[in-house]
This record gives C-alpha cells, sequence and structure tokens, in this order.
C-alpha cells in the first residue's frame, strides 16, 4: 500500500469479542471480515473494525492481537500506532484498532478508540473527555435507556459545550428503527458532529454473527504507518459518512433486552 493512498475505509465503529460467545479471535476476524465486504466486488474498500475491551476480559483483546496466534489470521502491530493491527488471512486484509468502553461515574458509556491515556473505569466523564489527543477518538455510544433523564441531559450539556475534535457520538445496530426522536443524534446532526455506526453485538449466543453489519463509509488519504490518525481526521472532515446496515427491528430489540435481563 502507498504512502497516503486514497481510499475508503468501511468502518465497524463498535465491536466486542465476550468470553461468552465461546469462539476464538479468528473466528470473529472471519465473520466480521465476511460481513464488510459481502457486497463488495474488489479491494478497493478497506474493511476495518474497532475492537473495545469491556474490563471484563479474560484476555484483553490487544494482548491476543500482539500474540499472533489467531489461527489463520495473522497480525501485525504497527509501530507508530501500538494499539492498530493489520490482519491478514492469504489476500483477506483486515485492520484492527483497539480500544476500551469506559462505564463512567455517571453511568455512561464511552469508546475509547486508540491512544488511551489515563482512561481508566468509573472516572468522571468531564474528566475522560478532558484528555483527548490526536491518536484518541472518544465516542459516547447511543444505548438503551442511557440518553434519558439525567443522563441524557448530561449527554446535551455535554454537546452544547463540546470543544472542536473531543468526542463524537455512536450510533448501534442495536437500535429499533422506530426510535427515531432521540434528541442528542439531531443535536449532532444539525451541528456537525460526526455520528459513528457500528454493530455492538450483544453477549448473547450467535450475536457475533453481527459482526461487522453496521457501519460507516470513511474516504481518507490513509498512511499505512499512522492509518487510525488518519481516518479520525477523515471522520472529524466527514461528519456526515454514508452509513451501512440497518438496525434493529422493534421484536428484535425487544426480545434481545429480555435476554440481557434474563
Amino acid at each position: 500500500m502507498n504512502k497516503s493512498e486514497a481510499r475508503h475505509i468501511k468502518l465497524d465503529s463498535h465491536l466486542h469479542f465476550y468470553d461468552s460467545w465461546n469462539i476464538s479471535l479468528d473466528q470473529l476476524l472471519t465473520v466480521t471480515h465476511t460481513n464488510l465486504t459481502l457486497e463488495q466486488a474488489d479491494n478497493s474498500v478497506l474493511p476495518a473494525i474497532c475492537l473495545l475491551d469491556t474490563g471484563h476480559e479474560t484476555v484483553p483483546i490487544h494482548q491476543q492481537l500482539s500474540s499472533s496466534e489467531t489461527g489463520e489470521w495473522q497480525t501485525e502491530s504497527i509501530e507508530n500506532e501500538p494499539y492498530t493491527f493489520w490482519c491478514r488471512n492469504h489476500e483477506k486484509n483486515l485492520l484492527v484498532i483497539t480500544g476500551t468502553q469506559i462505564n463512567t461515574a455517571e453511568g455512561l458509556e464511552v469508546l475509547v478508540v486508540g491512544e488511551q491515556g489515563n482512561a481508566v473505569q468509573g472516572m468522571p466523564i468531564k474528566t475522560l473527555l478532558e484528555q483527548q489527543n490526536d491518536a484518541q477518538l472518544n465516542i459516547i455510544p447511543w444505548a438503551a435507556g442511557k440518553w434519558l433523564s439525567k443522563r441524557g441531559q448530561l449527554v446535551t450539556q455535554l454537546l452544547e459545550t463540546r470543544k472542536p475534535q473531543q468526542f463524537i457520538l455512536g450510533d448501534n445496530a442495536g437500535r429499533p428503527w422506530l426510535w427515531k426522536n432521540i434528541e442528542q443524534l439531531t443535536y449532532a446532526r444539525t451541528h456537525n458532529i460526526p455520528i459513528l455506526c457500528g454493530s455492538d453485538p450483544l453477549p448473547l449466543p450467535k450475536h457475533y454473527l453481527k459482526s461487522g453489519s453496521y457501519g460507516n463509509l470513511v474516504k481518507t488519504s490513509l498512511d499505512p504507518e499512522k492509518p487510525w490518525k488518519s481516518i479520525i481526521q477523515a471522520i472529524h472532515k466527514q461528519p456526515r459518512a454514508e452509513a451501512f446496515g440497518h438496525l434493529s427491528s422493534v421484536p428484535g430489540f425487544i426480545i434481545n433486552q429480555l435476554k440481557l435481563r434474563l
């Protein structure tokens, strides 16, 4: 790949690797790559994912990728971005950016993708967002019930006082398509704040099959030595990057929520 080559990135920005799935990381990468390339006729679009720890993994994602023992997939970390990995399986290529899902003191989620800095579980969200740097993307993702009441008011306040490139919002495939009137997403759209989509499969049986099914097409001049920084810059320049995939049905949403609680 040539340095600063202009190309489209097909990015699923919200993935986990749950122990409860009882699959290998190799299997997850294969399923994800398949979903990301289903309608792709050639290799002009690079599939990419943000793969996030939740703090409950037996072995952290970064450690598993660094071991290069994922089976058919060979992984190689990038010297200038040790949190980013090229994953290859014969002619298949997948860019993986690791990160952590932080559950803040206020009960909100923040996806810290790339450079982790001093991000730790349970810290106040304002403190976390103040640590932003150019190798880190902070995403506040939609989650059922978390943007309502006082927590929703806090997200709105953060949007109204947001510093340039401090954070963006996330949408996910688990949101039922009828749940449309979301104040914070509307605010972001009208104020050119990027919204990234992600499949965010749940820790339920077979849900890993959804990995790579929802995300955005991001066009960037990709620097292969610093691909994540290239993508971050492109995201901020394309607040309405084209989405792919679809949202959940209402019955599917209800069934999944019941399964989680049971």
